[in-house]
This record gives C-alpha cells, sequence and structure tokens, in this order.
C-alpha cells in the first residue's frame, strides 16, 4: 500500500512539473507574439484603403472648394515621399458655404487677411495625406494653401519603417527645402499636425523659428508613455511589463529607441505659439501626454483644448465651432 502510496505521488508531482512547464512555454510563447505583435504596430505601418467619402474627396476636391496638384520629394536614401498642395477655389459654392458657418461660429474672416500663409500638414500614424483634404477644405476656405505628404511607409509612399521622428524630422527638412526651392511657400508658414505627425512637428520645430504658429492634435510628450498607457489596457494591465522588451525588438528591427522619441524635450525649444486639440476620449493617446506637452512649450501664448472627440476626431467632433477657433489661432496677429 506504501509503495503504491508512493508511486501515485511520485506521478502527480511529475505531471504537475509537466503541467507547469508546459504552462511557462505557453506563456513565454504567446509573450513573445505579443511583443512581436506590438513592434510590428510600431514600426510597420498598415496601408488603409480610402473610405468612399475620403476616396470622393480625393477624387474630386474641387466639389469641396480646392484645387490639388500632385507633387513628389526624394528623400536622401532615396524614398520617395508625394505630397498634394491644396490651394482654394475662391468663388466656391463649398467655401461660401463654410465661411457662414464659420462666421456663424464667431469667426472675424477679414482678420485673416488675402494671403494668410500656408499649412504644413503632417498626418498620423496609419494614415496618409489625402486624410488631411478634411481639415484642409476648413482652412481653404479662410483663404490658406495647405501641403500635405505621405509619411515615409504611407498612402503613396514607398514602404519603408516608422519611426516617429528619428528618420521622419529629415523628411519634413528636406520635403520644406524643396517647397522653398519651388516657391510652393505662399506667405507665413504654420504647421499642423496629428498624433505621430504632431510628434514630428514638434521635433522638427526647434530649428525653423520662422515658423509663425502650430496646431497639434491628439499629441504626445513620450512615446514610452503612451505604450504603457496602451499595455495596461491589454491583458489586464500585464502587457506593462513587456514594454522594455518590445522597446528592444523595435531598437532589433527598425534601429531606433523608443524611449528616446520624446518630443516634450523639443518643445522647451519651440518659440512658436501652438495651440493643442486632445479628445477627452481618445482611446490612444492619453490627454495627459498633451498636458505635459503643453507644460514645456516656451511660448505664454500656447493653450489646450480638451473636446469631446476620440484619437481620430479631436477637431473635426465640435464641427464648425472647433474649426474657428483653429483658423482664428491661425489668423496673423496685429
Amino acid at each position: 500500500m506504501k509503495l503504491l502510496r508512493s508511486s501515485w505521488l511520485k506521478f502527480a508531482f511529475r505531471l504537475t512539473a509537466v503541467m507547469l512547464l508546459a504552462g511557462v512555454v505557453a506563456l513565454g510563447f504567446v509573450s513573445c507574439r505579443m511583443i512581436d505583435a506590438a513592434a510590428v504596430r510600431l514600426t510597420e505601418p498598415r496601408r488603409y484603403n480610402l473610405g468612399a467619402d475620403a476616396q470622393a474627396l480625393s477624387d474630386h476636391p474641387e466639389t469641396e472648394g480646392m484645387k490639388v496638384r500632385k507633387r513628389e520629394v526624394v528623400m536622401p536614401d532615396g524614398v520617395r515621399l508625394p505630397l498634394l498642395v491644396m490651394d482654394p477655389i475662391p468663388e466656391a459654392p463649398a467655401h461660401a458655404a463654410r465661411r457662414k458657418e464659420l462666421a456663424a461660429a464667431g469667426l472675424d474672416l477679414a482678420a485673416t487677411g488675402k494671403d494668410p500663409g500656408t499649412v504644413l500638414m503632417l498626418h498620423g500614424i496609419n494614415s496618409r495625406k489625402e486624410h488631411m483634404l478634411w481639415t484642409a477644405k476648413w482652412l481653404t476656405a479662410a483663404g490658406y494653401r495647405c501641403i500635405a505628404w505621405d509619411s515615409r511607409g504611407h498612402g503613396e509612399a514607398a514602404p519603408a519603417k516608422a519611426t516617429f521622428g528619428v528618420r521622419e524630422v529629415g523628411d519634413a527638412e528636406t520635403v520644406y527645402q524643396f517647397l522653398r526651392r519651388e516657391g510652393l511657400l505662399r506667405g507665413r508658414t504654420l504647421v499642423y499636425g496629428h498624433s505621430m505627425g504632431a510628434a514630428v512637428a514638434v521635433q522638427w520645430l526647434p530649428s525653423h523659428p520662422e515658423v509663425e504658429a502650430v496646431a497639434l492634435c491628439a499629441p504626445f510628450a513620450r512615446l514610452s508613455g503612451v505604450m504603457r498607457f496602451q499595455a495596461s489596457r491589454v491583458a489586464g494591465g500585464s502587457m506593462k511589463l513587456l514594454v522594455p522588451l518590445v522597446c528592444r525588438q523595435v531598437r532589433k528591427t527598425a534601429g531606433y529607441d523608443p524611449y528616446q522619441i520624446n518630443p516634450v524635450d523639443a518643445a522647451r525649444s519651440v518659440r512658436a505659439p501652438v495651440i493643442i486639440f486632445h479628445g477627452r476620449q481618445d482611446e490612444v493617446v492619453p490627454p495627459e501626454q498633451s498636458a505635459e506637452l503643453l507644460a514645456a512649450f516656451a511660448n505664454p501664448g500656447c493653450s489646450r483644448i480638451l473636446t469631446d472627440g476620440g484619437h481620430n476626431n479631436p477637431l473635426s467632433c465640435g464641427g464648425a465651432a472647433n474649426y474657428a477657433i483653429l483658423i482664428r489661432f491661425l489668423q496673423p496677429k496685429p
């Protein structure tokens, strides 16, 4: 009887050990898959097709009062970035209706002037230049020229890793110098950026004090903070423990360290006034990130507006009222 009991105990012990080992192996496998997936999301942009409305706007921008020209800029490493130059069609019916909405929201369009300037528009991760048309139709209604380009690896640009500024800041500089050489910068230079595009803009701005005003939507102060926020929403927050390993994988596959993507450091050297729009319901970048960024800007004219939107619509969720605030901020100051 004792021998039988001893045999059963040994069997139970071995079975438990095997099950624990299998669990550890399974956990390790799942963790590795999660780390790889997270690293891919940070480095390999997804090329979504335009939705029906966005495609219609891209195909026929004149229906919204915009004349659009396509150009292309070649980066020093050979990556080609297509861009759009968007100009207003002054007498377009769509512009007349939009200007009426802006006036009803309290905007004095006369203060914009005849040649208010050029807005450089930087899109976010997994987005593309055509998505900037939705904001450009309001800005062109007020007389602004808008210029947007596909970030590397996005839209019609050549395949490339996204690096949240490590390479994109140099791309922005190359695009900017191309626009200057080609005489495409008209009047004052202004900047508009969303999410990743906002982060790139902030990192690019310190070397360009000539930029007169900057508008940012859903910007972040530290990429690692965004990673921890998103990890806290996965598997009961246990994914936060894997963030350092995700960063290591990103360094290995894309050659940059997410811990070093800190627009807040560059913000301290930005001299232009900045306005931030951030949605309270943002599920990607928490509003605390833009609060930290706001505190770092040197210009006392910087401000932040919390809206009822999420990550993709912190500006558009308020309709004409928010666009009136944006355009009023961009207007030339006496």
